[in-house]
């Protein structure tokens, strides 16, 4: 049998991270890193509270401890998942350069070398490389776990201004109340726009702008019947 010829339609994966943009200057970014294979690694909800198992303390110091390893950078709301981990990361001020897209995927294996393999400073890519560097050696070392323990991409949002941080916040807050949601949640089901806006009234008690804002919005399409992989 002949070597199979390089299709780019079968074979290219394309970024979707937004050209041009520099994720070393100054904003805000929101990031969802899931574990390999979106195993539950980190713990597990119940009655609508997360309860960290040992690799998921250790997620959630290493993430603490971020500050310690970047200057000046922040690192503010943030919430560990059976399978995943979204936060806030902020580099100081505001982003310089016009936002056209709020959503990206990382799509580099490490996720925090240049194109010559050196780290580039201070950029998104490098401080999520790094934690999620940190996360593994220290649960390899505490014999937690063998192998990855993390996706090799991650998925990152441009935060452009309070109203959305704001609604942000609130999604990585109410996380684990919403966990029957979450498509990282292997056992839901499918759920369609008009169920989660029910739910999200009836049992959270939700005001319609911030329900309509999680229906409208790509994090909350992710929770329709029809909703794709989100990396």
């Amino acid at each position: 049998m002949g070597m199979a010829q390089y299709d780019p339609r079968k074979h290219r994966r394309q970024s979707t991270r937004l050209r041009g943009y520099d994720y070393t200057q100054d904003g805000e970014y929101f990031v969802t890193i899931c574990a390999r294979g979106r195993e539950c690694l980190f713990g597990d909800v119940s009655q609508e509270t997360m309860n960290l198992s040992g690799v998921g303390c250790i997620v959630a110091e290493c993430w603490k401890r971020i500050p310690q390893h970047f200057e000046d950078v922040r690192c503010d709301v943030f919430q560990v998942m059976p399978n995943h981990v979204h936060g806030i990361i902020t580099l100081p001020g505001r982003p310089r350069t016009p936002v056209g897209t709020r959503h990206a995927v990382s799509l580099q294996k490490t996720a925090h070398v240049s194109a010559f393999g050196r780290p580039v400073r201070r950029s998104l890519a490098t401080i999520v490389g790094s934690f999620k560097s940190a996360v593994t050696n220290r649960a390899h070392i505490a014999g937690l776990v063998q192998g990855p323990v993390w996706q090799s991409r991650f998925h990152d949002r441009i935060i452009r201004d309070d109203i959305e941080r704001f609604f942000i916040e609130l999604y990585i807050e109410l996380n684990p109340l919403l966990w029957e949601l979450d498509p990282e949640n292997s056992t839901r089901r499918p759920f369609s726009a008009d169920e989660i806006r029910r739910l999200l009234e009836s049992q959270h008690g939700l005001a319609a702008p911030v329900i309509e804002w999680f229906i409208n919005e790509k994090i909350g399409e992710r929770w329709a019947s029809d909703a794709g992989d989100p990396t």
